[in-house]
């Protein structure tokens, strides 16, 4: 089973390895982790979900959300966690496939949900 994880900084370089996978998709993210470290400026949430001590995928919150969702069983989790957070979600950076596997999870949930897609 695996968990959602508030980012601190004994992940920084686990999670900088496996977003460093895809340094083009990730670049916003990494650039965030390279200025700021992780927690990151007050404004600001990385988050990641693991299993058996294995990043699946990261998401960073500062307004909108940018997610990276190599692995499909992070979607689901990592949306749900973003929904209790803020119902609000303006901008999800991603690619077309998690962004549509996060908004079908939105639905699912049945909250109430302010979202331009």
């Amino acid at each position: 089973m695996g968990e959602v994880v508030r980012l601190t900084r004994e992940h920084q370089d686990s999670v900088y390895e496996f977003l460093a996978t895809s340094p083009v998709e990730n670049v916003l993210v990494m650039d965030r982790i390279l200025e700021d470290g992780l927690p990151g400026k007050p404004y600001q949430e990385f988050v990641g979900y693991r299993e058996d001590g294995r990043w699946l995928g990261i998401m960073y919150f500062s307004g909108d959300i940018s997610l990276f969702a190599p692995d499909p069983r992070c979607i689901k989790p990592l949306a749900e966690f973003a929904l209790h957070r803020s119902p609000l979600v303006p901008r999800i950076i991603a690619r077309k496939e998690a962004v549509d596997r996060f908004w079908d999870v939105f639905g699912q949930l049945k909250l109430p949900l302010l979202f331009d897609r």
